[in-house]
């Protein structure tokens, strides 16, 4: 995946009018994780309803409660990214262009 960092306080669009002029464009992204790790239903152990996953007990037992934790650089990254599927794998510099192209007419229509 690439991930973009999507500041719309700098272009004056939301992040969603962004992405539906990528789409528009030919390029979709997605948001990967809409919700901070740390702010997940199952990672608070304490209260959560539904199936017990392995690390609710070690939570449990180190008295970690997610909920009482602050990470705003991780909440703000969940608000500002913007991702996209990419084979980094091969070397494509003209389908990097066309990304970067229009990343760039989205922007700045």
């Amino acid at each position: 995946m690439l991930s973009v960092i999507y500041e719309p306080e700098k272009t004056g669009i939301s992040r969603e009018q962004w992405q539906g002029r990528l789409r528009d464009l030919g390029l979709g992204g997605f948001v990967y994780i809409p919700v901070p790790i740390h702010r997940m239903k199952r990672m608070n152990a304490a209260d959560y309803v539904g199936p017990r996953v392995h690390w609710h007990e070690q939570l449990l037992r180190a008295g970690v409660d997610y909920r009482a934790i602050q990470c705003p650089a991780t909440e703000w990254r969940c608000q500002h990214s913007l991702e996209f599927v990419f084979n980094w794998t091969q070397y494509n510099p003209t389908a990097m262009q066309q990304i970067a192209e229009a990343i760039r007419l989205a922007t700045n229509p």
